[in-house]
C-alpha cells in the first residue's frame, strides 16, 4: 500500500479531481509507501525537525486546510534543508524522499491557489 495525496472540497472532505487535473504532469500524487508512516514521517528526527504535521502521519490520515497548508509548506522546506540528515537517520535514500516532497509541494500549491474551495489530504 501507498500513501497518496489527493484534493479534497472543504465543504464535505470529498474528492476534488477536477482541481487535481491541474497538478503538473512532472508530479503525481504517491507520497511514499505505508510503511513510511513510522519509517520516515513518524522517525524521531521529523519530530526532532519541529515538521509536526508530517510526524502526525505516523498515527493518523491528514485532512489540511487554510493555515495548515502555510505549516505543511514550511515542513517542506525543512526537509529539503535536511535531507541528507533524514537521508542518514532513516536509511531511505534523498532521492525518494525529494521526489515525495515534490510531490506534495505540487498539491499544495494547489491547495492555496483554491484554498477558499478545497484542501489536501494524505492517506
Amino acid at each position: 500500500m501507498s500513501l497518496l495525496l489527493s484534493l479534497i472540497h472543504k465543504s464535505n472532505n470529498s474528492s476534488a479531481k477536477e482541481f487535481e487535473k491541474l497538478i503538473d504532469n512532472s508530479h503525481n500524487n504517491l507520497f511514499g509507501f505505508e510503511i513510511w508512516r513510522n519509517e520516515l514521517w513518524g522517525n524521531k528526527v521529523i519530530e526532532e525537525l519541529n515538521c509536526h504535521l508530517l510526524f502526525s502521519l505516523k498515527k493518523q490520515d491528514l485532512f489540511l486546510f487554510d493555515n495548515d497548508l502555510l505549516i505543511l509548506k514550511k515542513e517542506c522546506e525543512i526537509i529539503y534543508n535536511n535531507i541528507e540528515y533524514i537521508s542518514t537517520s532513516t536509511t531511505i535514500e534523498a532521492d525518494a524522499i525529494s521526489f515525495r516532497i515534490g510531490n506534495l509541494e505540487e498539491y499544495i500549491k494547489k491547495a492555496l491557489k483554491y484554498q477558499s474551495l478545497i484542501g489536501l489530504n494524505i492517506s
